[in-house]
């Protein structure tokens, strides 16, 4: 009996592990296309499809970490217009206002159009 307990326990491990591969393998795939997760994700928006931006800026995070900056900035404005788009104000806060921190403290962090960007979206955030 003990072999058999064994045996079937090591199969639910190996069907697990199974099937955790294939729920993250799209996730991995999708974090690891060419361009990279920012542009992705500034892609994404600009083309109005906020869920998938919110998903590819999703995968950046990590790195983002460790990030200063152009870089930092250009993703806190984007992660915050996104989280805008999808009605989260409190995420929207929270990014948008690191954004504009950065940017207040060096403009040329941000392109113009970046900077437009971020300075509309804070002037119209709701209430």
């Amino acid at each position: 009996m003990g072999s058999n307990a064994t045996t079937s326990r090591s199969g639910r491990w190996g069907v697990m592990k199974l099937c955790r591969l294939l729920v993250l393998a799209p996730l991995l795939w999708l974090c690891s296309a060419c361009g990279g997760p920012l542009a992705q994700g500034v892609h994404a928006y600009d083309h109005g499809r906020y869920p998938e931006a919110l998903e590819r800026l999703y995968c950046a995070e990590t790195d983002t970490r460790t990030w200063r900056g152009a870089d930092r900035a250009r993703y806190a404005l984007y992660r915050g217009l996104v989280h805008l788009a999808l009605g989260d104000r409190q995420a929207t806060l929270r990014w948008l206002g690191e954004a504009k921190q950065a940017w207040d403290a060096d403009r040329t962090l941000l392109s113009d159009e970046e900077g437009n960007r971020l300075a509309s979206a804070w002037a119209h955030l709701p209430p």
